[in-house]
């Protein structure tokens, strides 16, 4: 870390960088992950929202009885966005959990490579020609891992940024049975019914899910450039 001060420039020691940017005591932050973890582990397995005559309903398996049933009601006049992240929350806080434990591995794997890096570079020579080569190394090795991660599309987020075209949207209402002018909850519901899936980021684990999702996709552009079927 490089801080500049009075036209002069000082390079400031990885433990000074720490005192400049304190963390939470190790051990509290991994208990407190343990406790999130057993809450998704523990959850209602995702919910289901109805809408009938007067309110809101989100209907799935109680986690202390394991039977299904409404879990919570809103009135009619509830915010449909409060309703929706309620309805959601399981669903994105286990989502935001695996990306949390992927950024994780990846610091864990930058943690060492820097080690390594600086285990080398003390015991090196003069010449800085090794650390070069490593660093070199270090980069082709980054592209390749992110050309991978490129092989492996995220229908998640897709799917969800789908739900938001309008032209998506119609394609629903005509050939999904979803309810013209429905609210935003209701067209992930008729999405995931079509798919026959509980949750979107089954699309990213089920490879049957995602040929399906693929389908899907295929059917909405032939039907945007020719019409309904039929």
């Amino acid at each position: 870390m490089i801080v500049q001060q009075h036209d002069a420039v000082h390079s400031l020691t990885p433990a000074q960088c720490e005192q400049l940017h304190p963390r939470l005591e190790k051990g509290a932050r991994e208990r407190r992950l343990q406790q999130i973890d057993r809450r998704i582990a523990g959850g209602h397995g995702g919910l289901t929202l109805a809408f009938t005559s007067d309110r809101y309903e989100l209907h799935g398996r109680d986690p202390i009885t394991r039977e299904d049933g409404c879990l919570a009601r809103y009135e009619a006049h509830a915010d449909v966005g409060l309703v929706d992240m309620h309805a959601s929350a399981h669903e994105d806080l286990t989502f935001l959990r695996e990306l949390l434990a992927e950024a994780f591995s990846k610091i864990r794997d930058l943690q060492q490579q820097i080690s390594r890096t600086a285990a080398h570079a003390e015991g090196a020579s003069a010449s800085p020609r090794p650390s070069q080569c490593e660093v070199s190394c270090a980069g082709q090795c980054a592209a390749l891992h992110g050309r991978e991660e490129k092989a492996h599309p995220d229908y998640s987020a897709e799917a969800a940024m789908k739900c938001s075209d309008s032209a998506f949207v119609a394609y629903l209402v005509a050939e999904h049975g979803l309810e013209q002018d429905a609210p935003p909850e209701f067209v992930a519901g008729a999405l995931r019914n079509a798919l026959g899936i509980a949750s979107r980021k089954d699309l990213n684990t089920d490879p049957a899910a995602a040929t399906r999702w693929r389908d899907l996709k295929a059917d909405f552009d032939a039907w945007r450039m020719h019409g309904p079927h039929g």
